[in-house]
């Protein structure tokens, strides 16, 4: 069974500090902990608590979608274990947003944003789609946010890539917030689940179209973890960039030279003129 970092609490025990058989024992401060609004169900069955986040759901329920929780589940001694609002409850060390993600597939199913090849997601999105599907073995979940990556950069050499017409929902796969911390997460995500390895080559590609200035600097963001690059990672793109601009250089020579020489055999001016700003002002 996988380890899903799951802690059972067994009934509590008097301290040494009792003095009598009478004395209560030290009861825990629950006066934080807030029930979720929509993943807190009357008639569930179970109780778990994230941060200080309590979800009331069904054991059948996640039970079906996850064998992690099917095995633990069939472990439960409910007499043993505390107790919250009569049913079991387990203490997951995972945040509120994770669990969030989880609830809202096994609930919702095609319905939800996260199954839903329609929705426009977030690398964000991305990393916690595949953290839940691989540590609660949700393989749907994982499944979804592999081939929305395959989708963000194809199997196809860097002369076939164009990342604007490539995929045909491209503008729904996700959303840039930042174009330098969504390649970066996308980066770390496949460097931390170690999936879909083959998309690397075309997300550095696209990391090395940034400014120097900016792939050299560090990331001073809050998320390092997640925006900032690794320093073998950073050091390819730096050795790589240089090399990168000489093709560019060259292809762009050949274009001038053809025009110059008068063999222009481009049959749309407006998009050769356009092209060739673009890539010149890459250089």
């Amino acid at each position: 069974m996988a380890s899903a970092n799951i802690r059972r609490t067994r009934k509590r025990v008097k301290t040494h500090e009792s003095t009598s058989e009478n004395d209560e024992p030290h009861q825990e401060d629950r006066s934080s902990w807030e029930r979720h609004p929509d993943y807190y169900f009357d008639d569930g069955n179970l109780v778990i608590l994230a941060e200080n986040c309590l979800f009331r759901v069904h054991r059948t329920v996640l039970s079906l979608h996850s064998d992690v929780f099917r095995d633990l589940l069939a472990v439960l001694q409910p007499e043993e274990d505390e107790k919250m609002d009569g049913c079991p409850l387990l203490r997951i060390e995972d945040s509120v947003s994770l669990m969030e993600l989880m609830f809202d597939t096994v609930y919702k199913g095609a319905t939800s944003k996260f199954v839903n090849s329609c929705a426009g997601l977030t690398s964000i999105h991305l990393h916690l789609m595949l953290k839940v599907g691989n540590k609660y073995n949700i393989h749907h979940l994982r499944d979804e946010a592999i081939r929305r990556l395959k989708c963000m950069f194809p199997s196809v050499s860097l002369g076939q890539w164009n990342p604007l017409y490539q995929c045909r929902e491209f503008a729904n796969v996700v959303v840039y917030d930042d174009l330098r911390n969504e390649l970066a997460r996308v980066i770390n995500m496949i460097r931390t689940h170690n999936q879909a390895a083959h998309v690397l080559p075309l997300v550095f590609y696209e990391y090395c179209q940034l400014p120097l200035a900016v792939v050299a600097v560090p990331n001073d963001s809050l998320y390092q973890a997640l925006y900032r690059l690794s320093i073998e990672d950073t050091k390819k793109c730096l050795v790589a960039i240089p090399d990168l601009l000489k093709r560019k250089i060259s292809v762009y020579n050949v274009f001038t030279d053809h025009k110059v020489s008068g063999r222009n055999n481009c049959k749309d001016t407006h998009k050769c003129h356009n092209v060739l700003n673009q890539l010149a002002s890459n250089i």
